[in-house]
């Protein structure tokens, strides 16, 4: 029914009271957390908190505060087993996009931990609905984050996800990307389907290294 800080520790609390065994806490969130302080996200009730302290003085284990789409990123590594350069772009319908950067299984973060916020872009583009909406216009755009991006990492492989994309989606980027990169640095394009269990399976291996697993 609301999202704050009182509700978080909350639900937290009857899990840990349910499943005693429990050694670590992982929470991913789609914003940024920077030297224990949520710079950004999109729930305001949480701008600017010490959400890691709050829950690690509170319980008393090991806490882990990540970006989504960095998570992610790790969930289909992991998957794939790719040991390059891969960037996991996710695009949602309304919002500007973000990614999440692993290179060799290791994330990029950045000063600030601001790698991967693609949506700050000088690229001139309206994230919004009609944007999403219109095959043309999405896919140019999201071509101009794919060859902005690689002219700078010129990674292996573009994990993409959006409600929104399909397969023609993906073969018209890939189409126009041919047309401005050599091939021999041509990026491999996966769509995936299904950013909940990326999400989920990099969540899953960032907090079971806090226990030495």
């Amino acid at each position: 029914p609301r999202i704050d800080y009182e509700q978080l520790e909350s639900i937290t609390a009857d899990t840990i009271n349910t499943y005693n065994r429990i050694g670590a806490i992982g929470i991913g969130l789609p914003g940024v957390e920077y030297e224990g302080k949520i710079i950004t996200l999109d729930y305001d009730a949480f701008a600017g908190s010490s959400l890691h302290q709050q829950l690690q003085s509170r319980f008393t284990i090991p806490v882990l505060i990540e970006n989504d789409v960095n998570a992610a990123v790790l969930g289909r590594d992991a998957e794939t087993a790719l040991m390059g350069t891969a960037v996991y772009l996710y695009f949602p319908r309304k919002y500007p996009p973000g990614a999440g950067i692993s290179i060799k299984g290791t994330l990029i973060k950045g000063k600030g931990h601001l790698a991967g916020e693609i949506g700050r872009l000088p690229l001139d583009i309206q994230w919004r609905g009609e944007t999403a909406d219109s095959f043309e216009l999405f896919t140019e755009a999201a071509a101009k984050v794919i060859l902005s991006v690689t002219a700078v990492l010129a990674p292996d492989v573009f994990f993409i996800y959006g409600e929104h994309i399909t397969d023609r989606h993906i073969d018209c980027i890939k189409s126009i990307c041919r047309n401005h990169l050599p091939d021999h640095v041509l990026p491999e394009f996966i769509r995936s389907k299904n950013f909940s269990s990326d999400y989920e399976q990099g969540m899953k291996q960032l907090v079971l290294s806090l226990l030495g697993v």
